[in-house]
């Protein structure tokens, strides 16, 4: 997940990893954070407004 301040808040103990190489740590959600869908659900709810718009595709 991007480490924005709404997942660290809900995540504060994730640790960051690297999801390949050359990319930005993101936070680690375990499989039981997975599971479990009200969670999951209200991670993406609190993690929508702060996430930035989609860049534009140059043609």
């Amino acid at each position: 997940m991007k480490p924005v301040p709404a997942a660290l808040k809900l995540l504060p103990n994730a640790k960051k990893q690297l999801p390949y190489e050359g990319a930005k740590p993101m936070l680690r959600v375990t499989n039981d954070q997975i599971e479990d869908s009200k969670f999951l659900a209200k991670l993406l709810d609190v993690m929508l407004p702060e996430l930035p718009a989609p860049k534009a595709k140059k043609k």
